[in-house]
């Protein structure tokens, strides 16, 4: 969502800023999702959640 916004306001100056943060951000959930689910199916194999 806030890529395409970040794109879509990049004519008025402030979408390039969005656009990075969003990039950002994906950069940091591609290093800890996989923890997330890992830790997830821990959880489910031990029978927590």
């Amino acid at each position: 969502m806030f890529w395409w916004g970040g794109w879509l306001l990049n004519g008025v100056g402030i979408g390039l800023l969005v656009v990075a943060g969003a990039g950002i951000w994906w950069f940091i959930a591609l290093f800890l999702i996989p923890g997330w689910v890992r830790q997830a199916n821990a959880d489910i194999a031990r029978g927590v959640a």
